[in-house]
């Protein structure tokens, strides 16, 4: 963002994309001029609606999240699943019996997390190999 400003044209196309509907929303991003405002286009659509990119991209975002927050959490700064598994694993061993349950529901829902990113990277591995 620190590489210089925007072309005018744009920050034309940047009011647009604000507020047409969805589905309109990658011609405005493939129009941009800046790469860095096209990626920032692209992932705000793969948040709001991945439906609308095409297979390829929603991988590319997809492994992309998935390599992210499954990361050894010594080799990074932010929290990531497997961390978050066990601090959650240390506090049920601390824990008020009342907050127990809450607790594993929370646990159980990272780890499915987990096991799904577990997968999407898996397949990355398998067509790689091919």
């Amino acid at each position: 963002m620190y590489d210089g400003f925007f072309p005018r044209e744009d920050e034309v196309l940047i009011e647009q994309f604000h507020t047409v509907p969805w589905e309109d929303r990658p011609a405005l991003v493939m129009a941009l001029n800046d790469p860095r405002l096209r990626q920032i286009g692209t992932r705000l659509i793969y948040i709001e609606r991945p439906d609308l990119l095409s297979a390829i991209e929603r991988s590319k975002y997809d492994r992309a999240v998935a390599a992210r927050i499954t990361r050894d959490a010594a080799e990074v700064p932010w929290l990531t699943l497997p961390r978050s598994i066990a601090e959650l694993d240390k506090l049920l061993d601390e824990v008020n019996p009342s907050h127990t349950t809450f607790l594993q529901e929370h646990r159980h829902h990272l780890s499915k997390r987990l096991e799904t990113a577990m997968q999407v990277l898996s397949v990355e591995s398998t067509v790689q190999d091919v």
